[in-house]
């Protein structure tokens, strides 16, 4: 599947080529609105950007922490996370939530953080001092503090999913501020993708995601003295659905152009449709892991971490996220029918109210697990699968009322501000053919007056527009705007023939997002455009 071309519009769509750099390209709030997706529609777009704004400064003050081993930089204070050791202080799963999500909130306007760039740097430079036991190209799964209250250096296995986050992260951060800085983001992408992620952690023969690095083996045969290499035979078949970010692996084969990607998507899709067919008809629910040739439910306490492996627990709550995340961006279709089938079944078992949303679920039966307790690491990601149908408009304003006014623990909110960043249209695939919109229900104030196409040709710093407006038979005045309001050029849209209107503005534009607001005192409306 070619991502190219790949275009996400509604009334109005502008792209505009400019050649030259800055700071950020892509700076919160992006606010787009994802194709075939809907968006809570109680609250305007602005109060969606101020409280993931809210929730991620929250998140920032509390569990940002700065390194004082090594070469500094910053990490995420998770403790444990979904499991871990005694004296751990971060896992790279909290890692990779915590790169992603600086990424795209960075920015320099009001709601945005300016110092995201710092951070994010912060965070890599720890991903590169903490490497794991097998390799250099993904991190030690577990940081444990030294005698010294610092960082200890020791290194463990990786998890899939904590460097499958933190090379995506990187890939956000090539399209928002460049490569060109003390880091080159996308080189050290393809680096983790290729040499960490292909290497050590996709099954090359079954193109299963395994459960980390520490499932493969190497030794010398002592007779023939040769080197000998294989996947552990009790992993064989093991693989954890919340690493089954299919619309990550796209990002990768636009990226790298190695379709081995998507070839690793589509067997993700094979299996999720096998599952859900024949193990959970009624839920279209997940278990934490699967095993065995044909995909089956693992059994209770697999791998040690909970009793409830078999079932929708604290690692399968992140899969109808992640799965959201491919429709959103991607349009691929068996991410829309699995996570329409949760959302369905969620909605029947809760009586239509999300703060309903139990603590884990029986795959096969839709039981509660544990029904007195609840929690938004279960509740936002489903919350989230409500984007992908108008019939769930309710459900999603409801819910999104549920996740704006809750605050947790660190895997609970940071799975809440991701679930945010997609509802708000604020999380955006890290992919070059991207276009921002922000029509507001395709119609204009006062009179009702519908745009149409509205479009531009870039030569030098001349941005030309051209529009049409059925029933104004007036010149209209025209503005470009920067995010935060200020007045960067101004001209006057000539009506012509068939209510086709002309502007030309003449201003130095970088890349980055800018508003082009149209009209007068009786006829208005802002779109925004992206200038890459």
């Amino acid at each position: 599947m070619s991502l190219r071309g790949i275009m996400y519009t509604a009334a109005i769509t502008t792209t505009l080529a400019v050649s030259s750099f800055a700071e950020e390209k892509r700076p919160f709030p992006i606010a787009t609105s994802f194709k075939n997706c809907i968006k809570p529609n109680h609250v305007s777009q602005a109060v969606l950007d101020s409280t993931v704004s809210d929730l991620y400064f929250s998140i920032k003050e509390k569990y940002i922490a700065k390194a004082k081993s090594q070469n500094g930089g910053y990490y995420v204070l998770s403790g444990g996370g979904t499991g871990g050791s005694a004296g751990l202080i971060t896992i790279s799963e909290a890692h990779g939530y915590g790169m992603i999500t600086t990424a795209l909130m960075a920015g320099s306007g009001p709601i945005a953080d300016p110092e995201a760039k710092s951070i994010f740097d912060g965070m890599l430079q720890f991903f590169l001092d903490h490497p794991s036991d097998k390799t250099d190209a993904l991190m030690s799964w577990e940081i444990l503090t030294d005698n010294n209250g610092g960082e200890s250096p020791a290194k463990t296995g990786n998890a899939t999913d904590g460097d499958m986050d933190v090379a995506y992260a990187l890939l956000l951060a090539h399209y928002q501020w460049g490569s060109t800085g003390k880091f080159n983001y996308l080189s050290e992408a393809k680096r983790i993708i290729t040499d960490g992620l292909k290497a050590w952690n996709m099954n090359p023969e079954t193109m299963r995601t395994n459960l980390g690095d520490w499932v493969n083996y190497s030794y010398i045969d002592e007779w023939s003295g040769e080197e000998v290499t294989g996947i552990t035979e009790e992993y064989y078949w093991g693989t954890r659905p919340s690493d089954w970010m299919t619309g990550h692996l796209h990002a990768y084969a636009e990226a790298t152009g190695d379709q081995f990607w998507t070839e690793a998507a589509d067997t993700i899709y094979g299996m999720i449709n096998n599952f859900t067919k024949n193990y959970s008809p009624k839920t279209g629910l997940i278990s934490d892991f699967v095993d065995g040739q044909n995909g089956a439910p693992a059994g209770e306490n697999y791998l040690d971490e909970f009793k409830e492996t078999n079932h929708y627990y604290e690692n399968a709550c992140r899969v109808p996220l992640r799965l959201t995340v491919d429709f959103a961006h991607f349009g691929s279709p068996t991410a829309l029918k699995t996570v329409n089938g949760m959302v369905n079944f969620i909605r029947t078992a809760t009586a239509e109210n999300p703060e309903n949303i139990s603590f884990g679920y029986n795959i096969k039966t839709g039981a509660p697990l544990y029904p007195t307790k609840k929690s938004t690491r279960f509740s936002a990601p489903l919350i989230t699968g409500a984007i992908v149908s108008k019939e769930h408009q309710k459900y999603l304003n409801d819910g999104w009322d549920l996740m704006a006014k809750t605050r947790e623990s660190y895997y609970s909110d940071y799975l809440n501000l991701l679930s945010m960043l997609v509802i708000s249209g604020n999380w955006w695939p890290p992919v070059k053919d991207f276009t921002v919109d922000l029509a507001d229900g395709n119609t204009v104030a006062m009179n009702a007056v519908r745009f149409a196409d509205l479009t531009h040709v870039s030569t030098g710093t001349a941005l030309n527009l051209s529009f049409s407006l059925s029933g104004i038979d007036r010149d209209l005045p025209v503005a470009l705007l920067s995010l935060t309001g200020r007045e960067l050029a101004t001209g006057v849209a000539k009506v012509g023939t068939d209510n086709q209107f002309s502007a030309t503005l003449t201003a130095s534009l970088s890349p980055a997002i800018y508003l082009v607001k149209i009209g007068d005192r009786m006829l208005s409306h802002t779109a925004k455009i992206v200038v890459q």
